[in-house]
């Protein structure tokens, strides 16, 4: 039987930076492509939750506003910022729940790229947070 290779990563030359605002209730997600080129992004974000780094049940799309619909990808040039609609423990993104949030210690938030037919996406994650933000301890 032949031995399977492993596709290579997306050989895009991109650095995504996160930023975080929290405001009542609510964290305010920013992007930022820190690299040379243009970058696509898978739409949807992981959310993980850790110790576990298991994925939750927490739909966080690239979008500004509700009433926006993300394509399956987006694109980012050298230097863009995107600005996420917001997200609660409640509610997730735009309604659309957080199922195990609560119970995390720590959240994360992760982004892949779209990567080109015969190549593996690109991950690029945020720094752990407390999913309290905007709450007393």
């Amino acid at each position: 039987m032949p031995e399977e290779t492993e596709l290579p990563l997306d050989p895009v030359d991109a650095a995504i930076g996160f930023s975080f605002q929290t405001e009542s209730n609510a964290l305010y997600l920013t992007l930022r492509q820190l690299g040379p080129e243009s970058v696509r992004l898978r739409s949807v974000i992981r959310v993980e939750a850790e110790p576990s780094g298991g994925e939750l049940a927490a739909p966080v799309s690239l979008r500004g506003e509700c009433s926006e619909t993300p394509d399956e990808c987006l694109t980012l040039v050298a230097g863009a910022e995107l600005d996420l609609a917001a997200f609660t423990i409640a509610d997730g993104q735009c309604g659309g729940g957080c199922q195990g949030c609560e119970g995390a210690e720590r959240l994360r938030f992760v982004v892949e790229t779209c990567a080109p037919e015969g190549h593996r996406s690109r991950s690029f994650s945020s720094e752990a947070i407390s999913p309290r933000f905007g709450r007393a301890p």
